[in-house]
């Protein structure tokens, strides 16, 4: 009975090593996998914060040449980004390339540790001209231009993208000059203007109808903004004068024997690709149609009738608020923006 005993105590030891041995073995073996795992992450890290870094010497460029863009020359050597506590948190080393008058590429390489990355920006500088100054185009699209038929406009046209012309007639020039607008700086102004009208939607497929308001002064010329709805309609025989700027409007309506007298201004974001001027019947636009950013179709809802948009001197429509937007002569703006790899 001993001498089992005493076996089967020894098989237990024997078992107990044996799974000793075992996590001995898995642990050694763990341990490498530790590492490489640990290695294979913070290389990760250091990947994304080695771009993110040559993003930060990019913005620093930018800023530098919006200051002084005749005149700036980055050191091309490496320069230490730190973090609020002084600590370096990599480097970045910056070219500069002049390919134009306008036109330069900046490349902006990161590097945390033996890891770099590397972006390639071109950047165009453009002048930046008042709303005062883009007045003397009956049409000014940033983008493109789409007219259908029966369209007539009556004076200078600039569009900087395609224009299609369905056999309307533009009587004065066609340009393609990239304008810029602070356009941003100028509503903001305007929304405190003692003559601004500001109406937003916040119902889906709202419309916005515009009343019938003739200014019998030129000082009382009103400025309405408008946002966020589907459509801004000025019904039939309505006359409508002011200063129009409607902010994410993907419609402006105009219907039979209405006349629009003033300013038009369309600023909207990326949920809304291309405007639609649409009108049934006769109509007329006297002054300018404006956008910042987008494409404009113009189109005959009803496939009657004429739409003539006439060059009108629109300068006594705008606030005197220039003393109180920020001077600049020029905008940059980026052509493209890629990573090198």
């Amino acid at each position: 009975m001993e001498k089992f005993k005493n076996e089967q105590q020894g098989i237990i030891l024997l078992f107990t090593l044996l799974i000793m041995l075992t996590l001995t073995i898995l642990g050694m073996t763990m341990i490498p996998l530790t590492v490489i795992e640990y290695k294979t992450s913070k290389n990760f890290s250091d990947y994304e914060k080695a771009y993110f870094i040559a993003e930060a010497g990019l913005e620093e460029t930018i800023a530098q040449l919006n200051d002084d863009w005749e005149n700036y020359i980055p050191t091309n050597l490496w320069q230490s980004l730190k973090d609020e506590d002084q600590k370096e948190q990599g480097q970045f080393k910056i070219f500069l390339e002049d390919i134009g008058e306008n036109l330069k590429i900046i490349t902006s390489t990161g590097k945390v540790g033996n890891i770099q990355r590397t972006i390639k920006v071109e950047i165009e500088k453009s002048n930046k001209y008042s709303l005062e100054q883009l007045i003397k185009y009956t049409v000014f699209i940033q983008k493109n231009l789409n007219l259908e038929d029966q369209v007539t406009i009556n004076g200078d046209v600039n569009v900087l993208g395609s224009l299609i012309n369905n056999e309307c007639e533009i009587t004065g020039e066609v340009s393609k000059k990239p304008l810029g607008l602070n356009i941003d700086n100028y509503i903001q102004v305007l929304e405190n203007s003692e003559n601004t009208i500001k109406e937003k939607s916040n119902k889906e497929n709202d419309f916005y109808d515009l009343p019938n308001n003739i200014s019998e002064a030129v000082e009382n010329h009103p400025v309405y903004i408008l946002e966020d709805f589907k459509s801004v309609v000025l019904e039939n025989q309505k006359i409508f004068s002011g200063l129009l700027i409607l902010k994410n409007v993907e419609i402006l309506e105009i219907k039979n024997e209405s006349m629009l007298n003033g300013i038009i201004l369309f600023i909207n974001d990326s949920k809304i690709e291309n405007i639609r001027v649409i009108w049934n019947g006769n109509a007329t636009i006297n002054g300018n149609l404006i956008t910042v950013r987008d494409s404009v179709t113009i189109v005959n809802k009803s496939k009657n009738g004429k739409l003539n948009i006439n060059y009108m001197n629109t300068q006594d429509f705008l606030p005197n608020i220039n003393n109180f937007i920020e001077a600049s002569d020029f905008i940059l703006k980026i052509n493209y923006y890629k990573e090198v790899l």
